[in-house]
């Protein structure tokens, strides 16, 4: 295994047996959410912290908590912060390093525009209050009001950023494609590059989601594939993987569930073989 391949480890019952499952897999890096799939903050005991951080400290350098999918930090309530603030305490107790968070979407009644001044007050008062956590913004999936599927969003968002530097952003093929960009063509992989360049910057990219989908270019459809077996394809993601802006960011796979260790090892392998 090369030193930029990780996943996305389903959460385990304690955060100990969510560690030992990246072990076992041989990871560098891995993503995990801090909550149970049934949607339940795992209860963090002293006994699991300290078992936890002895593996994290040993294994590991950067990790990446995912933050809930109902944090909407384009919503103008106070509830959403604290969700955001209760999961960055998380991500300090545990020593992770990043806080990835989808950006949300804008009120019913409001513009894009509006909602994203909403999300820049929310990650200004977020960014001022926090120094340890990198946050991290991932663009989406979806349309109407959802914020960070276009692109052009995150500029005007960083406009509005008081400290820009601090704030990072993660790249998914997945929800890119789902979006409309059509990242299975070469030829449109690099205007879609020339987009990152000028709405972002390559140098506030900080972590890719390396994930393919079986739903249709622009259907807006948040759905995985394993990497290589969509739409997207092994071609087009092993190019864009591959592009001189890209090929050191850290990467993270979010396959759809795979009951076999031995099979997401097989995959981890393949994307790992890209870069020989």
């Amino acid at each position: 295994m090369g030193k930029k391949i990780g996943i996305h480890i389903r959460p385990a019952a304690t955060f100990t047996e969510t560690i030992q499952q990246a072990i076992t897999l041989k990871v560098p890096l891995f993503q995990t959410f801090a909550m149970t799939l049934s949607g339940k903050y795992i209860k963090i005991t002293p006994e699991d912290r300290a078992s936890y951080l002895e593996l994290r400290h040993e294994y590991f350098q950067d990790l990446y908590l995912h933050g809930s999918y109902w944090i909407n930090l384009c919503r103008d309530n106070q509830v959403n912060l604290k969700t955001t603030q209760r999961e960055l305490n998380i991500a300090k107790q545990l020593a992770f390093t990043h806080l990835v968070v989808h950006p949300g979407s804008a009120a019913e009644g409001h513009t894009k525009i509006q909602g994203i001044k909403i999300l820049a007050n929310s990650l200004n008062q977020i960014l001022n209050e926090n120094h340890t956590i990198k946050i991290v913004l991932e663009n989406t999936a979806h349309g109407n009001l959802t914020i960070g599927s276009d692109l052009s969003d995150f500029y005007e968002l960083l406009q509005q950023i008081e400290q820009p530097e601090k704030l990072l952003f993660c790249l998914d093929t997945s929800h890119a494609y789902a979006h409309g960009y059509n990242l299975h063509d070469l030829n449109e992989q690099i205007k879609f590059m020339d987009l990152i360049k000028h709405a972002i910057g390559f140098e506030k990219i900080c972590l890719i989601h390396l994930n393919d989908t079986n739903e249709t270019l622009g259907r807006k459809i948040d759905k995985h594939a394993i990497p290589g077996a969509g739409h997207i394809g092994t071609t087009a993601l092993k190019h864009f993987l591959l592009h001189p802006q890209i090929i050191s960011i850290p990467v993270i796979i979010e396959p759809p569930l795979i009951e076999s260790i031995v099979e997401t090892q097989k995959i981890l392998n393949e994307i790992d073989s890209w870069f020989d």
